[in-house]
């Protein structure tokens, strides 16, 4: 396996010799490198995995509907729109006090 964050090809059984992180960790830093670069829908599909594997993460999910909905606005793409309104949806299913996923 590759690590998602320092691409490393040689996988320890839970920690990457090369960056110390797990999958998990891994995944989740590089996809909040690749929301502050704004490169939003690469950054949406690495917290996709990470919610896949930690499905009970609230912010993740935030972050999740946050780099859709910025990438949904900006393209205009109708096939999007579904993916970022589910992501949306089940973000505010759990939180509904979270204001920036009701401004979206």
């Amino acid at each position: 396996m590759i690590c998602p964050l320092c691409k490393n090809e040689k996988w320890d059984v839970d920690i990457c010799p090369k960056c110390g992180l797990d999958e998990n960790e891994a995944l989740l830093t590089k996809a909040k490198e690749l929301k502050l670069a704004e490169r939003y829908l690469e950054a949406g599909d690495l917290f996709q995995k990470f919610i896949q594997l930690e499905p009970g993460e609230e912010n993740a999910l935030r972050m999740l509907a946050t780099c859709l909905s910025i990438e949904t606005i900006s393209r205009r793409d109708v096939m999007l729109f579904e993916r970022t309104r589910k992501a949306l949806t089940q973000a505010l299913d759990n939180d509904w006090a979270w204001d920036q996923g009701h401004q979206f």
